[in-house]
């Protein structure tokens, strides 16, 4: 009898796979017949948007022209020139690429920056107009011999490239990116030390390395106060929403929650047995879920730095953790190839995505919510019903 099941479970399966099926809520993994019922067929439906996968060129991923196009790019890699790609989301067609060792795309989805290694010469920094693909700037007058990143400013008026300079120092140059002109410029012995953030307001850039984060005014470049690693190592830094206070993964496994304002620290999260591999404030800014190796995602009270609950599920490093526009679900991509989506306020598991051949690295909600894409080898889009 059980021999019998077995074949029978065996000629479904094969039959659903040339069929190119979908079993209710989830694609049918090529070989793992156990994880059919991965996915919780009482909440809702997340289908694959198209068969085939988009061919994935780097780790970021970001929804553009309000979720119809999906930009992917590797971000930094000097030794390298890649593309970044412009997606149609609905079709799965290539409507766009840009090439470059440096790539970045502005927060408004209006600009995108570029920058080649030329190892004769100083290349220039390009400027492209997303919607329209022309070339808008090309500053050309930049002091660095090889660049490690370009960040753009909430706005988009504001871009910073960050590198080597001739006498061979770390330099951050602050460029107007209507104008092109050379707004402020600083150097330092720090080679690790490279930018991360704008505050809302652009009129602060963070950068951090080494252990250290600095606050440094936009304008002058001027340092305004800075974070030093102690008790603990610094990985990793995320602003809340409203910005009235940020959070710093360290390498106690421990992440330390820090008032913006009075420039203390507030809170100390305890509680993962793996380092932090990400974090995600939800957007009222209320509640940070942190993602570990320990292969759980935690989530917190910010306001008073206790422990709500613990998502469990996943089987290896939980990669990335992202919360949807309205806060209600939470996306992880992890090392076991899937991709999980949680009910924020239940803490409960609600459908697991499988696909991907190789790791997840990243996730993206389209600004609407509907659409997610996740990258790994390749590139999955998932709408949801």
């Amino acid at each position: 009898m059980k021999k019998l099941i077995a074949i029978l479970i065996l000629m479904i399966h094969s039959q659903l796979l040339a069929l190119g099926e979908y079993y209710p809520k989830c694609q049918i993994p090529a070989v793992v017949v156990a994880h059919l019922c991965s996915c919780n067929s009482e909440t809702e439906e997340y289908t694959r948007m198209h068969e085939k996968p988009l061919p994935a060129v780097g780790t970021h991923l970001k929804f553009m022209d309000s979720g119809e196009t999906l930009a992917n790019w590797n971000g930094e890699d000097t030794e390298n020139v890649r593309p970044l790609r412009l997606w149609d989301v609905n079709t799965g067609k290539l409507t766009g690429t840009y090439m470059g060792n440096v790539i970045t795309v502005s927060h408004n989805n209006e600009l995108i920056a570029c920058w080649t290694l030329n190892r004769n010469d100083f290349s220039p920094i390009l400027l492209w107009n997303a919607k329209t693909g022309k070339l808008k700037l090309n500053i050309s007058e930049s002091n660095q011999f090889r660049i490690s990143k370009l960040l753009f400013s909430q706005d988009g008026e504001k871009l910073i490239s960050c590198g080597r300079s001739e006498d061979n120092k770390q330099t951050f140059e602050l460029w107007d990116t209507e104008t092109g002109d050379l707004k402020a410029t600083l150097k330092t012995k720090d080679y690790n030390l490279e930018p991360s953030t704008f505050s809302a307001d652009s009129q602060i850039f963070v950068s951090s390395g080494n252990g250290d984060i600095q606050f440094r005014n936009t304008t002058t470049g001027e340092q305004i106060f800075s974070v030093k690693d102690s008790p603990a190592y610094f990985f990793d830094f995320v602003f809340s929403p409203n910005e009235s206070m940020f959070a710093i993964s360290c390498s106690d496994e421990t992440i330390r929650l820090w008032n913006t304002k009075s420039r203390k620290q507030f809170a100390v999260l305890i509680g993962h047995t793996g380092s932090i591999s990400s974090l995600a404030f939800a957007p009222d800014g209320n509640t940070i879920a942190t993602a570990s190796t320990d292969e759980t995602i935690r989530l917190w009270n910010t306001k008073t730095g206790k422990h709500i609950t613990t998502l469990v599920g996943h089987t290896e490093t939980v990669e990335k953790i992202l919360y949807s526009p309205d806060g209600k679900t939470l996306v992880s991509a992890s090392r076991d190839k899937t991709i999980r989506l949680w009910d924020v306020e239940t803490g409960k598991h609600k459908s697991t995505l499988v696909g991907h051949t190789e790791p997840p690295s990243s996730v993206a909600f389209s600004p609407d919510g509907k659409k997610i894409a996740s990258v790994g080898k390749e590139i999955l889009l998932w709408k949801i019903d």
